[in-house]
């Protein structure tokens, strides 16, 4: 593994790429790139925002930051999918834009990386507030016999070999994602990060109920069939 000694630990300097999908984050989104200055690959995804993030922040202004503009809302897995495939750095880390993921988090995020024990690393929060996504994660932990306590986090440091093969398919990452991870053979861990709490409208999780019967679907094309997500 270039970079890693024989025991998988990080010898060589590494580089960080973090994704930020943006949709509606006028505000918000300033005051996370404003924390972000000590990393050189940041990636900007505006999806379709109502108000386009080149309409109030100048790209200029912004060194190490590259802003894409997907044109119409493509959703929040394709935004993160288009990051992660023009990220350049050797750990890529996604984060929100509304300001709950703290950028000072990221160094022990990246750890486990760097430390050749985890190819995937969850910002585990403090609570999961909806019951869906609480279920989909259960139903993951059964269908790969892992115990992770949340791996619907929007959070997450990911070794960027693995990252560019990730699908992101289905209708959001919970649950999925973690089963994708477990049969491309990924190391899964978390590190607990506390959450800012950040006024905004939240919205009824309605993609959580076709969600579930994906998650199903996919485990068992993957037992029956050896098809992966």
């Amino acid at each position: 593994m270039v970079g890693y000694d024989k025991n998988g630990v990080w010898i060589a300097p590494v580089s960080v790429s973090v994704v930020i999908p943006v949709y509606n984050e006028k505000g918000r989104l300033e005051n996370v790139l404003g924390k972000l200055g000590g990393y050189q690959d940041i990636i900007v995804i505006d999806d379709g925002s109502e108000i386009p993030v080149n309409s109030y922040l100048d790209p200029d202004a912004y060194k190490g930051v590259r802003f894409l503009q997907n044109g119409t809302n493509r959703g929040y897995l394709y935004s993160v999918k288009r990051g992660i495939a023009t990220a350049r750095g050797d750990i890529i880390v996604t984060m929100d834009a509304d300001g709950e993921h703290k950028p000072e988090d990221i160094d022990k995020l990246i750890a486990p990386i760097k430390e050749g024990t985890c190819d995937i690393v969850y910002g585990k929060r403090p609570n999961i507030a909806r019951f869906s996504e609480r279920i989909l994660l259960k139903t993951a932990n059964v269908f790969t016999g892992e115990k992770l306590q949340d791996a619907g986090t929007g959070f997450r440091a990911i070794r960027a070999s693995f990252a560019k093969q990730l699908s992101f398919s289905g209708k959001c990452t919970c649950g999925l994602l973690h089963l994708e991870c477990f049969q491309k053979g990924m190391r899964s861990c978390e590190i607990a990060v506390d959450l800012p709490v950040v006024d905004k409208p939240r919205r009824v999780a309605w993609e959580h109920l076709p969600q579930f019967f994906i998650v199903v679907k996919t485990y068992i094309q993957y037992r029956l069939f050896g098809v992966k997500a």
